[in-house]
């Protein structure tokens, strides 16, 4: 992995990510989770998303990360609303939080959810 830039670090320390979360369920209603091996919230179930990137569009984000996340060229979803994730770690060994802005996005798969990447 590459190792994050002092400037990254910064942002991180003195500003709030904005990421999109995709709560994706099934027919059945039952919700994908994965579970997080990386800082913060290490070892915690979550659903897939990503951070909006630095001049990145909001649509281009949504598109880039249902594709990254899930494998999908296009899904219809739902905006479930605006949440927060507070940390009191981040990404490096540093001693400083970790604050999210996330936009909720529900999606039905009409199929297995295993059918979906592990990773």
């Amino acid at each position: 992995m590459k190792s994050p830039s002092t400037d990254f670090k910064t942002i991180v320390r003195s500003t709030p990510l904005v990421f999109i979360d995709l709560i994706v369920r099934d027919s059945d209603g039952n919700v994908l989770l994965g579970k997080r091996s990386d800082r913060p919230a290490q070892g915690f179930w979550f659903v897939p998303g990503g951070r909006v990137l630095k001049d990145e569009s909001f649509d281009y984000a949504f598109k880039r990360l249902i594709k990254e996340e899930l494998g999908l060229n296009s899904v219809e979803s739902k905006f479930k609303g605006i949440y927060q994730h507070f940390y009191y770690d981040n990404f490096s060994e540093d001693d400083f939080t970790t604050h999210y802005l996330v936009l909720a996005y529900e999606i039905t798969f009409n199929s297995d959810l295993a059918l979906l990447p592990l990773e």
